[in-house]
């Protein structure tokens, strides 16, 4: 899965919708690249303190997404070195891997607008 979006947007959505009512031990990581903490989930709360300080504020998960099976996440505010693969696992409390998903971000440089600016063309 692939997704664009303008530097300057309010927010992107990575999306993974897989099946309803997961386990209610069930653990939500979100990843950039390899080692890069996005976002965890885990007995029924975001843990903050283990993102990345890059991500802090950012990151939001819809609520009762176990029941639901909603595991995408709104990235706020997205930047150009927001570029990447993104991981989502999900384990239970036994540390089995129960889905997994991956998206690839890609947040396009914002061109400038120069408000009232006309193009004109003279004939020579």
């Amino acid at each position: 899965c692939q997704v664009e979006v303008e530097e300057g947007a309010e927010s992107v959505l990575l999306p993974f919708t897989t099946t309803p009512r997961l386990p209610g031990d069930a653990v939500v990581q979100w990843w950039e690249g390899e080692d890069t903490v996005v976002h965890v989930y885990q007995k029924n709360s975001d843990l903050n303190e283990m993102q990345n300080h890059l991500y802090r504020n950012r990151t939001q998960m819809n609520e009762d997404l176990l029941k639901t099976g909603d595991i995408s996440l709104t990235l706020r505010r997205p930047t150009v070195r927001d570029s990447g693969r993104y991981r989502c696992e999900v384990y239970s409390h036994k540390e089995n891997l129960l889905r997994e998903k991956t998206v690839l971000l890609k947040v396009k440089e914002r061109r400038p607008v120069h408000e009232g600016a006309l193009l004109i063309q003279s004939e020579v």
